[in-house]
């Protein structure tokens, strides 16, 4: 119940491709039910009656359901294939949009590999559970209560020894459910803290060139596997025992299937076919039971997964209002201080005015707090200490993921760049971009050196940003928070990377933009400094 309340706001948007699922799947399982009672009944009439015609009529009815089961199983399949991928994906938007807006504070705590990886992992893992169970349930019933009922009719004496089973199988599973469950759940942890560790180190391995450190790298990769290999033998193990007891009371079944079957064959009491059919019937009986031993430990599996989604769902959600506001004019701060868990402020509690037209430089030494104070005025961090005005309304009550989205922009030291070309990050999040002021700004911090502006469109960035220099990334920076109409607009260290050209045009637009704006400027360059109207430093 738990899985289905998870997906079901991805399963109603496919409601007409899960119920044609659920009847080829349905159509697909009837016909595995009606062979093996045609196939005896045709075992019986050739012994009794040698007659031609009922080979073609046999024949020619195995043929018509046999290109029918493969048919709708094909379909059937593929249907499976695309809602499981459907939902999945559904599932991972979900949580990302969760990832989104949830605490920065808390996320940092976090390895992104290693949270990718598991959401990734778990997600295939509930969607394929949910919609292969969700007629394999009702499937296996239906052929435990039809076979029953058959087999029964049949001979009650060789089904009475079939239930003799049953309860084995239950009380198997119910010893085996927790540990099941316990050392699988360490599994998968292991495995995503693996997959984070290598992912880390292949990140790094320029550094690791550069001090030789291939040994010492192997020695940690061998000491995270050999933790790994030992859980996964240790669940492997007890997973197999587990398995096992399907596979002994299945043969078990089968030797006293075999033995009394052909006692009553020899004694009259059975013919042929109805030996045939019981066997088959038999076979898809206890496969059934089977499924649902199985069942419970891909249960176990599935309820991990559903639990760790459940974890990441419940990290601490950034705080936000639901005020909104137009304009910006003025930004106040009264005795704001922060600090990580209580561990001592990062910075002494600061008050001050930022005011529109104005030019601000926040300076300090490194590890100061100049971009925690920025991601404070942000509310990308909200447990400060202290109070945070935005036109005399707090913070806390405005719906800053909006304010962000369309009064702020923030040109950031390393800024991120999308696999994509140069233009299109440039123009990356802004709507109806102003093609005349982007060509302005190119041209003033000299992005494409006066060539033609199409080889913005040519030139390639990938995801590891190595095709373009520092310099470029940081005009690209600047140029796309410049674009963006904005009412507050942040720079963080933006002459690191900058040449002479860069500064002079810098300097010489944000003159321009100042008087519309409050231009918050967090800087080591006593350039940049020279350009304020108003300096004022952190301390720690």
């Amino acid at each position: 119940m738990k899985i289905f309340r998870l997906i079901q706001f991805s399963l109603s948007k496919r409601k007409s491709e899960f119920f044609t699922f659920l009847i080829l799947s349905t159509l697909s399982w009837s016909i595995n039910i009606i062979m093996p009672y045609i196939i005896g009944d045709y075992i019986d009439n050739l012994i009794n009656v040698k007659a031609m015609e009922n080979i073609y009529r046999f024949t020619l009815i195995s043929i018509i359901l046999t290109i029918f089961a493969i048919i709708s199983s094909y379909l059937s399949n593929m249907k499976k294939v695309k809602i499981v991928t459907n939902i999945s994906y559904d599932l991972k938007e979900k949580l990302l949009l969760q990832l989104t807006k949830t605490s920065q504070i808390e996320l940092k705590k976090k390895d992104a590999a290693y949270l990718s990886q598991r959401i990734f992992s778990d997600t295939e893992e509930i969607s394929s559970f949910f919609i292969t169970n969700s007629i394999g349930i009702v499937i296996q019933v239906l052929s435990i209560i039809i076979v029953g009922f058959m087999l029964f009719k049949i001979d009650w004496l060789m089904s009475l020894v079939l239930m003799i089973f049953v309860p084995i199988y239950i009380i198997s599973y119910l010893a085996f459910k927790k540990p099941l469950y316990e050392k699988g759940y360490s599994v998968k942890e292991e495995e995503n803290i693996f997959f984070s560790d290598v992912s880390y180190k292949i990140s790094n391995i320029y550094f690791i060139k550069l001090n030789s450190l291939y040994q010492n790298i192997l020695t940690e990769v061998r000491e995270k596997y050999e933790k790994l290999y030992n859980i996964i033998m240790k669940f492997t193990k007890l997973a197999y025992i587990f398995s096992s007891l399907g596979s002994t009371i299945n043969n078990l079944a089968k030797i006293a299937l075999i033995f009394i079957g052909g006692v009553r064959i020899i004694s009259g009491n059975l013919t042929i076919g109805e030996f045939t059919i019981m066997s088959s019937y038999f076979a898809i009986f206890i496969g059934a039971v089977n499924y649902f031993l199985e069942l419970g430990k891909t249960y176990q599996s599935a309820l991990i997964c559903l639990n760790r989604i459940g974890e990441v769902s419940t990290l601490e959600k950034e705080s936000n209002g639901n005020e909104l506001i137009g304009h910006i004019d003025d930004i106040e701060l009264k005795n704001v201080s922060f600090s990580y868990n209580g561990n001592g402020n990062i910075f002494k509690p600061i008050s001050y005015l930022f005011e529109k037209g104005n030019i601000y430089c926040i300076v300090g030494e490194n590890g100061s707090g100049k971009s925690t104070l920025i991601n404070v005025i942000l509310n990308i961090y909200n447990n400060y200490q202290g109070e945070v005005f935005i036109n005399n309304k707090s913070i806390k009550n405005i719906d800053m993921i909006c304010a962000r989205r369309d009064l702020f922009s923030v040109a950031e030291q390393n800024p991120a760049l999308f696999e994509s070309n140069l233009e299109a990050n440039l123009k990356y999040s802004i709507d109806n971009c102003d093609l005349e002021l982007l060509n302005y700004y190119v041209e003033a911090f000299k992005l494409y050196n006066g060539e033609s502006r199409s080889n913005l469109s040519e030139k390639k960035v990938n995801k590891k940003n190595d095709t373009i220099s520092g310099g470029e990334k940081q005009k690209v920076s600047l140029i796309r928070a410049l674009l963006k109409d904005s009412h507050c607009l942040i720079l963080d260290e933006p002459s690191t990377y900058l040449d002479e050209d860069g500064m002079n045009a810098l300097k010489k637009i944000l003159y321009e933009v100042k008087d519309n704006k409050i231009v918050i400027i967090v800087t080591h360059d006593d350039k940049i400094r020279g350009l304020a109207d108003y300096v004022f430093s952190v301390n720690k």
